[in-house]
C-alpha cells in the first residue's frame, strides 16, 4: 500500500499537479554552473507561476488511448429515449459526452462541477438518493459508460449533494482521510483551505460490493446497448471530495482493460504476465487519481478552468483540460 499525502499552497488548485512535474525540466535542462545559478532561479519562479490556464487548458486532440467514439451498432439516445431522469441535472440518459471537461449540476445554490475523464463517455444510469445521515441528504447518483468498438471498457459513477446543506462530516470520505487504500492499493490526499480530497485505487479480481441505486442499473442498461459486462479482474477506483460547507462528490471508476505491461520476457508464465499487467494498470490509474484529485476540489466551487462539455458534440470546446487516461 502506498499513500501520497499533498497540501496544496499557494499556487491555484489546478496547477498545483502540473507545477511539480513542469519545474524538474527547467531545473535539469541547464547545466549546475555557478555562472548559471540565477538564470536557474529565473526559470524555476517562471514555471511556477505560469498561468493555470495556459498549463491545463491547452486545445490540444485527446490522448490516443482513449477511445473518442462508442463503437455502438445502435444509437444510446434512442434505446433510451424517455428513460426519466432526475431534477438535479438537464441531461438524459443516453446522451455521450466526449472529454475530458467539465458537466453542471445540482440545484440553485449548490451547483458543482462533475469532470469526466478523456474520451467518449454515454450517461446510462440517472437515480435519487439519501445520505445515511441522520437527517438524510438527498443525492443524486449518475453513471457513464464508455465503450472500445462496441464492447463496454470502463464505467464512471458520480454522487453528489444535491442541495445546500450544512453537513459537517461525510463517514465514506472521513474513513478514506483517516485508513489506508484497501489491499495493496494506492492512496491519495489534497487539502486545500476548507476543502479536502481523498482518493485509492487498486487492482482487484472480484467485482466490488456497490451500493448505489445507478450504479446497480448500469449492467441491464449496458445489455440494451448491446454489449456485456465484463468479467473480473478490473482496476477499481474511488474517490471524495468534500468541504465544510457541507458540498460532496464521491465517484467510483471500474476499467476492464489494462495498458500492456512493458518488459515482459517473451516465456513469462500466464501468472506473471497477469501480474505486471496488474502492476501496470496500477500505476497508470494512480497517475490518473492524482491529477484527478485537484479538478474535484475545483469542481466544487465551479471553477474547473474549462469549458462546459455539450451533449452528443465530439468536436472539443475551445478551451479544454489536459487529463491522462
Amino acid at each position: 500500500m502506498q499513500t501520497t499525502p499533498r497540501k496544496a499552497r499557494h499556487t491555484p488548485l489546478a496547477l498545483t499537479a502540473w507545477a511539480a512535474g513542469a519545474s524538474a525540466p527547467c531545473f535539469s535542462s541547464h547545466p549546475a554552473s555557478p555562472l548559471l545559478h540565477l538564470l536557474r532561479v529565473a526559470l524555476a519562479v517562471a514555471c511556477l507561476t505560469m498561468p493555470p490556464l495556459a498549463a491545463l487548458a491547452q486545445p490540444t486532440a485527446p490522448p490516443a488511448a482513449a477511445p473518442t467514439t462508442t463503437g455502438l451498432k445502435i444509437d444510446p439516445t434512442q434505446v433510451l429515449s424517455g428513460v426519466p431522469t432526475v431534477g438535479a441535472i438537464t441531461m438524459m440518459p443516453g446522451e455521450t459526452y466526449y472529454g475530458p471537461g467539465p458537466i453542471t449540476v445540482g440545484y440553485l445554490g449548490a451547483k458543482k462541477q462533475l469532470v469526466l475523464p478523456s474520451g467518449a463517455w454515454v450517461l446510462v444510469a440517472v437515480a435519487d438518493r439519501p445520505s445515511l445521515h441522520t437527517s438524510a441528504v438527498p443525492l443524486v447518483s449518475m453513471v457513464f459508460a464508455q465503450f472500445r468498438e462496441g464492447r463496454l471498457i470502463s464505467l464512471m459513477s458520480y454522487l453528489f449533494s444535491s442541495r445546500t446543506v450544512r453537513v459537517g462530516h461525510w463517514a465514506d470520505a472521513d474513513e478514506c482521510h483517516n485508513g489506508n487504500a484497501p489491499g495493496t492499493g494506492h492512496k491519495e490526499t489534497l487539502v486545500h483551505g476548507v476543502a479536502r480530497a481523498c482518493g485509492w485505487t487498486v487492482h482487484q479480481t472480484r467485482m466490488p460490493q456497490v451500493d448505489d441505486p445507478g450504479w446497480a442499473q448500469a449492467p441491464a442498461v449496458v445489455q440494451r446497448l448491446g454489449a456485456a459486462m465484463p468479467a473480473p479482474p478490473l482496476q477499481f477506483t474511488r474517490a471524495w471530495a468534500t468541504h465544510n460547507s457541507g458540498g460532496y462528490v464521491a465517484i467510483r471508476r471500474a476499467d476492464f482493460e489494462f495498458p500492456k505491461a512493458a518488459g515482459a520476457p517473451p516465456d513469462a508464465t500466464l501468472d506473471a504476465q497477469a501480474a505486471q499487467a496488474a502492476q501496470a494498470a496500477q500505476a497508470a490509474r494512480a497517475h490518473w487519481l492524482r491529477q484527478y484529485l485537484p479538478f474535484m476540489l475545483e469542481g466544487l466551487d465551479k471553477r474547473v478552468p474549462a469549458h462546459e462539455l455539450e451533449p452528443n458534440q465530439p468536436q472539443q470546446p475551445r478551451i479544454r483540460l489536459t487529463l491522462p487516461d
